[in-house]
């Protein structure tokens, strides 16, 4: 037993509370690069994410880590409080519950289904800015640090206009929050060319668009398929 105490080197710290903590900043690099992505990604987009893909990527959040992160933070923020993003309308599948729930489970996790829009937006970036030098890959990196970016606008506005009486804060909040990636995106390839925001308003629109109505053919398609295996 002395043995193996003596062979623990005196300059190590001892294993407690405080040195787990630490080690789960460490992970998702909270000390500095979480706040230092959020106003970075706040301020300036384009740059900061430029300067991620390429020249330093040790300041920010890694993108992957970044988007999951906040996805679930707001997902689970929203289910805690009870607030909803409206994105989806399942009234009109009343009469068939299976398409209703698929709809009410993509308002209800709206952090995880903005992971899958912005896959949709990547592809129509890709389209829209075909001559500038970035791939799909980093092009799918950039939104997820612009949709992590969004969701947390959604959720301050969507918590802050809780307690007030406007009748179409719901609405406030997505105007908002969808202007922000907008904008985001045209700093991305350009701040200075109004061309690059009238191709990046488009390439959101169509990447919400394209969503969906992919969701809506898999959402028809799923419960008829059900419906039939039921029967």
């Amino acid at each position: 037993m002395e043995d193996e105490q003596q062979s623990v080197r005196p300059n190590l710290k001892r294993i407690n509370s405080a040195y787990i903590w630490h080690e789960f900043q460490h992970i998702f690099h909270f000390e500095k690069g979480f706040l230092y992505t959020i106003k970075g990604l706040l301020l300036q987009p384009g740059k900061t994410v430029r300067e991620f893909i390429n020249e330093d990527r040790g300041k920010a959040v890694k993108p992957v880590i970044f988007i999951l992160v906040i996805s679930t933070v707001v997902t689970l923020i929203f289910k805690k409080t009870g607030d909803q993003m409206y994105f989806w309308s399942a009234d009109r599948f009343n009469d068939r519950k299976i398409a209703a729930k698929i709809l009410e489970w993509l308002n209800l996790n709206i952090g995880y289904t903005f992971i899958l829009v912005g896959i949709h937006i990547t592809f129509w970036a890709k389209v829209f800015f075909r001559k500038h030098p970035y791939n799909f890959w980093e092009l799918l990196i950039t939104f997820c640090y612009y949709i992590g970016q969004t969701l947390i606008i959604f959720l301050i506005l969507t918590l802050g206009f809780k307690y007030t009486n406007l009748s179409f804060k719901n609405e406030l909040s997505k105007y908002i929050g969808v202007a922000y990636l907008f904008w985001a995106t045209g700093q991305f390839f350009g701040e200075k060319r109004l061309l690059n925001y009238v191709k990046s308003t488009s390439t959101v629109i169509l990447g919400g668009l394209s969503f969906t109505l992919i969701t809506e053919v898999l959402v028809q398609l799923i419960d008829l398929l059900i419906t039939k295996i039921n029967n």
